[in-house]
């Protein structure tokens, strides 16, 4: 590789967009590392808004109400619950739409609003401090890094002794490293799984990394994400209760470019990992059928959800009332394969 100094950049090799798997990948883990609640989440064109995957556990306030007994009102106008996945089926949630323990609730708004509601459907959470990572590699390495520089305590499990020796002179003080295979209870124990906050597989062999994880949550880990190169197996994980979340490099490789191809009216946005849907920014045309009518006077196909609204610097939650107006950039959560649907139905050429 050339730096800068030499006097290459990307620019001048015609190349628009740089993407790093493994760095997109140690980001999105990350963010699920500081907000424990969260399984699932992607971001937009406007740096504020989101739209976020989290569980609900037994005791929440929102556990055994409907949508139209939602408490928190203030919350409930400046974002939208978009979907609910209950045991692998995705639900489009209406008024009498009621929330059980489990339930994985999807909601659009902004970042700070969606931490808000985070913090209040998840009142007991605690942030974490002790991570294990099970799996020498550039992705463990940049973790280690980021997670050290956070102030969280690191221990690695490497099964091979020399890549265990190498990582150990490469992190230097920032990470224990014990030598030993990470699907072992004896070496799990030794690395103090039973009182971790997380616990991280990321080794090369898939079906290693998720035997680790279901062998970690069973010694009392208190959330385990499974890292993956085989894009299959993600729709696998999901249905594993034990396993909280899972990522692969790849897909966020390929949700990173997807995000540079498309329309000035069509956009998509990724691809989702715990349900198969896809989440696009269409634009509101002048003159189509959408400029100038609220959103619950539309004949809105059942394939498609409207989660947001991007006007301008605005962030409008795309509630009922809202009357959309050209150029608003509207994010729509579509079933896979509704893609056409939906530009059919924004007015897209």
């Amino acid at each position: 590789y050339f730096g800068e100094s030499h006097g290459l950049t990307p620019q001048s090799l015609g190349i628009d967009e740089v993407v790093f798997p493994e760095a997109a990948c140690a980001e999105s883990i990350i963010d699920a590392l500081l907000r424990p609640a969260v399984k699932e989440s992607v971001t937009f064109s406007h740096p504020d808004a989101e739209l976020t995957c989290f569980q609900l556990l037994p005791g929440s306030p929102l556990v055994g109400r409907a949508l139209s007994e939602f408490p928190r009102t203030d919350l409930l106008q400046q974002l939208r619950v978009c979907a609910i996945l209950r045991y692998g089926q995705l639900i489009i949630p209406r008024g009498e739409s009621g929330f059980i323990s489990y339930d994985e609730v999807y909601v659009a708004g902004a970042r700070s609003v969606v931490n808000e509601l985070l913090t209040w459907a998840r009142p007991h959470e605690r942030p974490m401090k002790r991570v294990i990572l099970a799996g020498s590699s550039s992705l463990a390495d940049r973790l280690a890094r980021r997670l050290s520089g956070l102030g969280m305590s690191l221990t690695l499990v490497e099964s091979d002794r020399i890549q265990a020796e190498r990582s150990a002179e490469t992190l230097g003080g920032q990470i224990c490293v014990i030598a030993g295979s990470p699907t072992e209870s004896r070496i799990l124990k030794e690395a103090g799984v039973s009182g971790c906050d997380a616990f991280i597989a990321t080794g090369s062999d898939n079906e290693s990394n998720i035997l680790g994880c279901i062998l970690a949550r069973r010694s009392g880990a208190r959330k385990v994400i499974a890292t993956v190169h085989q894009p299959d197996f993600l729709p696998l994980i999901v249905g594993i209760p034990m396993v909280d979340c899972a990522f692969s490099p790849m897909v966020t490789a390929i949700n990173s470019l997807i995000r540079c191809i498309g329309t000035e009216h069509r956009r998509i946005v990724a691809v989702l990992k715990r349900t198969p849907a896809e989440i696009l920014e269409m634009s509101v045309l002048q003159g189509s059928r959408l400029a100038g009518k609220a959103i619950r006077d539309l004949s809105i196909p059942r394939s498609l959800v409207f989660a947001l609204i991007l006007r301008e610097a605005r962030l409008v939650p795309a509630i009922g009332p809202e009357i959309l107006l050209p150029r608003d950039r509207v994010v729509v959560m579509a079933h896979s394969g509704s893609t056409l649907e939906a530009e059919q139905f924004f007015g897209v050429e």
